[in-house]
């Protein structure tokens, strides 16, 4: 709530939030699909020399997911991940 009508609020976080302070981590679509699309958007950045150096981040992070068993999974792995980490394992 403390997020919602400011600018980190989005339809995204609206969804996900919820879900992932419920631990529902059931996909929603994949980190496959995701790294797909983030390809696409960095091959037409470069095109149009867009700088776009956050979108080149998220997509590393999300060919990481894939290299590391969570390609059919979606955007809540990398939630998890850390969650894990924090939690010690």
């Amino acid at each position: 709530k403390a997020l919602a009508g400011g600018r980190a609020d989005s339809p995204m976080l609206q969804q996900l939030l919820p879900r992932m302070l419920a631990e529902d981590y059931a996909p929603t679509g994949t980190i496959t699909s995701m790294v797909k699309d983030l390809t696409l958007v960095g091959a037409l950045a470069r095109e149009t020399q867009a700088p776009m150096p956050i979108t080149g981040l998220v997509t590393e992070l999300q060919r990481w997911l894939v290299s590391n068993g969570h390609a059919a999974e979606d955007i809540t792995a990398i939630f998890r991940f850390y969650k894990a980490r924090a939690d010690g394992g």
